[in-house]
This record gives structure tokens, C-alpha cells and sequence, in this order.
């Protein structure tokens, strides 16, 4: 099982149950079913970028409930979660991967969810370079 499986197991178990607290957010508890919902919007929106299973992810973000969410939606597109740090310089997390910076428009459109991270100061950096074999 991956980690989203997990995710899965837990949300079909206990939907209502609170997945995240985030104290510093206007919605202050997100239950299970809510983050699933949001993770599977923002992975269709990933994948509709035509990106492909093994891309690099990493959300580039303090701790909250965005931010992980980000990171489950990541893993539910069948991408590889890398874990950069927002503790680190540009060129230090550049480093660890080739980052391409999606905004939420060249051509394509994010789902709203995904454009939402912005506005919650979530970076979401995406790299469609693949581990080698």
C-alpha cells in the first residue's frame, strides 16, 4: 500500500472525523471526507497538466493543513513527494530538484482548490524530470 491508501483507509473508516487542525486558518478543522475531497480536485488538476506518474513534487510552505494537503494531493496524482523545506534558500531547495514553478495558468488551468494554495502562501513546485531506472 502507498501512503495515499493509508489516507484512504482512514477517511473511509472515520469521514467526519478531523483529519487537520489548523489554528491559523479561517476554517480551523478539516474533516477526512473534506481532504479527500480537495486532494482528489487538485490531483485531477495535476494530472490535466498531462503530468505523468513519477514527476517530482514539492510543496514549498510552513506547516498548515494547505500545505499538507498539497503534499497528499501530490501522492494521489501518483507523483514522488520530495520535501523540500520553506526554512531553506531558493538555491538550496533548487538543489534537491529541478523545479519548474506551475502559477495556475501557462495554457492550463488548476482547479480552484490548487489555486487556492497560493492565497494561503503554498508554493507548489512541480518537476516532470523522472528518476532514472
Amino acid at each position: 500500500m502507498n501512503l495515499i491508501d493509508y489516507f484512504d483507509a482512514g477517511a473511509s473508516s472515520h469521514p467526519n472525523a478531523p483529519c487537520f487542525v489548523d489554528c491559523g486558518s479561517s476554517a480551523p478543522v478539516a474533516t477526512y471526507a473534506q481532504t479527500q475531497a480537495k486532494t482528489c480536485q487538485m490531483a485531477r488538476g495535476l494530472q490535466a497538466l498531462g503530468l505523468e506518474p513519477g514527476f517530482h513534487g514539492a510543496v514549498l510552505s510552513g506547516n498548515s493543513a494547505a500545505a499538507f494537503t498539497a503534499i497528499l494531493a501530490v501522492l494521489r496524482a501518483q507523483g514522488v513527494w520530495l520535501p523540500v523545506s520553506s526554512r531553506n534558500s531558493l538555491e538550496s531547495n533548487s538543489r534537491l530538484v529541478h523545479v519548474e514553478f506551475h502559477s495556475g495558468h501557462r495554457g492550463r488551468d488548476l482547479h480552484a482548490p490548487t489555486r487556492a494554495l497560493a492565497a494561503q502562501g503554498v508554493g507548489l513546485l512541480i518537476s516532470t524530470r523522472r528518476q532514472a531506472p
